[in-house]
């Protein structure tokens, strides 16, 4: 019994750090970490480009490209792909046919069949009860199918209906506005030293590589905003689930 259960509990371990590694707080790290790396470059490279306008500011180091500015870039990347992999992709078209079929035959199928349905339309997979409970909404099953769609990460199902899933929603939707305004302006800053390094040292090849790289981590971090962006929505969507509660709860 013993392999058995230890087999068990491994698979158990590789399921959690996959979940893990698909949610937003491993990708927070990913990203938090990646800026930081890039940071004192962002920082030294704003204080050369000042240096010619003002010769009084000189810069206390030269911004270069190396290691640990190609690991920064590595982890933003790393950090935005895991996000795009976690997310499937539905076409317009496609979740239109499938929304269509969903809603339209939806007495008629079995629990497989509503998942695979479901599934094609909204891209999540929940349980046939909680994809009831969403179709068997008094005032707007679509509506609140929706909200699933972008909320579902931040609920739980609680037999009736859905509660948020951390007591600290709030306090999360907050520390993800403002990791998305610290990511935005990281972006904006790095673009702006990136093209300002390019345009005046551009004689100097180790200047033009390090300006690149920080339009590369301009872009990259303009990506991981909206990708903060899109968290700040699903953070709203699931109070607005919750508050969506039937005043005949659906079991």
């Amino acid at each position: 019994m013993a392999p058995a259960n230890l087999e068990t509990a491994a698979y158990g371990v590789v399921d959690r750090l996959v979940t893990w590694i698909t949610r937003d707080k491993f990708i927070s790290i990913l990203l938090i970490g990646g800026m930081g790396l890039l940071g004192k470059n962002l920082v030294t490279s704003i204080a050369e480009v000042a240096s010619i306008y003002r010769p009084e500011l000189k810069p206390v180091a030269v911004a270069t490209f190396g290691l640990v500015e190609c690991i920064g870039l590595l982890l933003v990347g790393i950090g935005i792909a895991s996000r795009v992999i976690s997310r499937r992709h539905v076409s317009r078209r496609d979740r239109t046919d499938a929304a269509v079929e969903l809603h339209s035959g939806f007495d008629q199928m079995s629990p497989a069949e509503k998942q695979i349905r479901f599934y094609e339309h909204y891209a999540v997979r929940p349980s046939a009860n909680i994809i009831d409970a969403l179709m068997s909404h008094p005032d707007d099953p679509v509506g609140v199918s929706e909200l699933y769609k972008d909320g579902c990460h931040h609920v739980v199902w609680d037999k009736t209906w859905f509660r948020l899933r951390s007591k600290w929603h709030r306090w999360e939707w907050r520390l993800t506005i403002a990791l998305f305004v610290n990511t935005a302006l990281f972006s904006v800053l790095s673009l702006a030293a990136g093209i300002g390094l390019i345009a005046l040292r551009f004689q100097e090849a180790g200047q033009i590589a390090t300006g690149l790289a920080l339009l590369a981590g301009g872009i990259l971090s303009a990506v991981g905003a909206a990708i903060y962006l899109n968290d700040i929505a699903g953070y709203a969507r699931a109070k607005h689930l919750v508050d969506a509660r039937p005043e005949r709860s659906i079991a």
